[in-house]
């Protein structure tokens, strides 16, 4: 086998390894998308599970958002029907005009608290919590949204106890919901990325059959990996058997040097006897 054999051989060699090796760290570090079958305590939820689980949570969430927020609305306009025209200490006003327009002011900055979460009768001061709980207030004989206190009072929360925060203002909620919706669509696209991604590499990896030839089959990268990793035992079995006939020939070049040394001298010594030879004649 000639240098640039061996090199290729060693070549593919290497290369072998190499491709051996990316395919089990492809294997090795997939994503779960989808739950792994197995038994019921040990399956593991996939990616695709957790976000819809968030998303199912974030619908909900929006859902008791806008019944609270519907209730709140009916609430509101049954208790404008049938509030009378009062001032700002609770006492009943002889003109209906004046106490609406106080009505309507409080309706007002409330309203922008709910909507954007600031005072607008405070010099647009920031407000938190935005939304506050609507506690009845007695005014001499009725009992009356506590349009006196516009700040100041309980916060609202979707699930008293758990630790949940306050809710926002429509404007916050629409911005967090935004900046979730686009997660949520960055997810998907990455899934889909993703999926494209695992199905072109199982498609490189594992045999599949050739859209031009009907009936064959195109190499994956597993069945390439056999055939060399079979190629390289066949070469260090070559080598082995090659090994001995390689010892043999080293021998053999010894032993003809030593031959050829000994002659040499020999050789030196029969010329040595024949000028001796030759002086000795001419004398």
């Amino acid at each position: 086998m000639t240098t640039f054999g061996k090199i290729l051989v060693f070549l593919t060699t290497v290369l072998s390894f190499l491709f051996l090796a990316w395919a089990i760290s492809v294997y090795t570090t997939r994503l779960d998308w989808f739950p792994l079958p197995g038994p019921p305590k040990d399956e593991k939820v996939g990616r695709i599970d957790q976000l819809k689980a968030e998303n199912d949570a974030l619908n909900l969430a929006i859902a008791r958002a806008r019944s609270r927020a519907d209730l709140g609305r009916v609430a509101l306009l049954g208790q404008e029907n049938r509030r009378p025209a009062v001032n700002a200490q609770g006492r009943p006003l002889n003109v209906l005009i004046p106490g609406r327009w106080e009505r309507q002011e409080w309706y007002r900055r409330q309203l922008g608290m709910v909507l954007y979460g600031y005072d607008i009768g405070n010099n647009a001061a920031r407000v938190d919590p935005a939304v506050q709980q609507m506690n009845l207030k007695a005014f001499g004989k009725e009992m009356l949204l506590p349009y006196d206190q516009p700040t100041g009072r309980q916060s609202i929360v979707l699930d008293p106890g758990t630790g949940v925060k306050p809710v926002q203002a429509i404007e916050t909620t629409n911005l967090a919901l935004a900046a979730a919706l686009r997660k949520i669509q960055e997810a998907q696209a990455m899934i889909m990325r993703l999926a494209k991604e695992e199905q072109e590499l199982l498609d490189t990896i594992i045999d599949r059959p050739d859209p031009k030839n009907p009936g064959f089959l195109l190499k994956g990268l597993r069945t390439q990996v056999r055939e060399q990793v079979k190629i390289g035992e066949d070469a260090l079995n070559e080598l082995e058997y090659i090994r001995p006939f390689g010892e043999n020939r080293l021998a053999e070049q010894v032993l003809l040097l030593q031959r050829q040394m000994s002659l040499e001298k020999r050789l030196a010594e029969v010329k040595n006897w024949l000028q001796s030879l030759k002086v000795r004649n001419e004398r």
